[in-house]
């Protein structure tokens, strides 16, 4: 071992280049995946400005504070203590940039898709509110139910390449109309998978017209072939249509709703499912069918700090690389 491996400043300089690799990496990610959060962009890059300039300011004072003999070792152990520390604060800023612009743009996107397609979002915010309580009480995992807010919140995006002329007829469309916007969930699929942020949630937009029973479309998928979140989707997809005034049709009841959907067991529904979702769907009713904006997204923002671990509501990008 040469007198450079026991050096502070060689060691600082090391890992300062590792981590400005990493950030620089996480950045481009972000604009890869976001292009439209501009403000959210710049807040990031600016902090990762600051955040290289407190780092080259670390190094410095290290160097300037560093003594050599016989305490060396124990300098170089404190400021890689101290360094490690630094740079978990760091990434755990960047991070958080990076999966607050994602959010954001997750639902920017999917709230676009609605308000092409049926003049307003708010279906997306409740079937994705009541999956996510579904989810909860079947007992999916965290992460799970991280896929399943991503891919049921763009579950329409493939409705981006359905031209106008066949998603807003007013007429029932015809076999090769209905050919063509059944490709939507295909089309849908294609556009998420490229992106790797949201590349889990793609089997979500995909299935999500499947029938238990194997009716449904575009793959005809049956049973426990059909994935667990798409499973979930079209209960709570049905549930909110049912219970929502629609231009062809007023709300129906509670009761109305639950017997239809009683009657569609096994057809269109996982029964196992279901009876989950029965035990449920009254509080679910009353807390949630009835909301509209603004209350869906703080109801949205509620449910993606629980399961995200960030608040959507706090604006600030908090930088924290005090460490001494």
């Amino acid at each position: 071992m040469n007198d450079s491996d026991l050096n502070p400043m060689s060691i600082i300089e090391g890992k300062e280049l590792q981590l400005k690799g990493v950030i620089e990496q996480t950045l481009k990610n972000s604009l890869d995946i976001s292009r439209q959060q501009s403000d959210s962009h710049k807040r990031i890059a600016e902090t990762a400005d600051e955040i290289l300039q407190a780092l080259k300011s670390f190094c410095q004072n290290i160097k300037a504070g560093s003594d050599p003999g016989s305490e060396s070792k124990k300098t170089d152990e404190r400021t890689t203590t101290d360094f490690d520390r630094l740079a978990r604060q760091v990434l755990a800023d960047v991070q958080f940039g990076y999966l607050s612009s994602n959010l954001q743009m997750l639902m920017a996107l999917g709230s676009a898709v609605a308000e092409r397609d049926t003049g307003n979002s708010e279906h997306n915010y409740r079937v994705t509110l009541y999956g996510c309580r579904l989810a909860e009480e079947i007992g999916l995992k965290r992460e799970q139910i991280q896929t399943f807010i991503k891919g049921s919140f763009l579950h329409d995006i493939g409705k981006i390449g359905i031209c106008d002329d066949i998603l807003l007829k007013p007429d029932k469309l015809t076999d090769k109309e209905t050919a063509i916007m059944h490709n939507h969930v295909l089309m849908g699929s294609r556009i998420i998978k490229d992106v790797r942020w949201l590349e889990d949630a793609h089997e979500i937009v995909l299935f999500h017209h499947e029938r238990f029973n194997g009716e449904g479309y575009l793959s005809g998928l049956r049973g426990e072939n059909i994935p667990i979140y798409d499973r979930i989707f079209a209960i709570v997809d049905v549930f909110d249509a049912l219970t929502s005034d629609r231009p062809y049709k007023p709300a129906y009841t509670y009761d109305e709703t639950l017997d239809y959907m009683e009657n569609q067991r096994s057809r269109h529904f996982d029964p196992e499912i279901l009876d989950r979702f029965a035990l449920i769907s009254h509080e679910l009713y009353n807390d949630i069918a009835r909301k509209t904006m603004p209350d869906l997204p703080d109801l949205i923002h509620h449910m993606i700090k629980r399961h995200f671990n960030i608040d959507l509501d706090d604006d600030s990008l908090q930088t924290r690389y005090s460490i001494m």
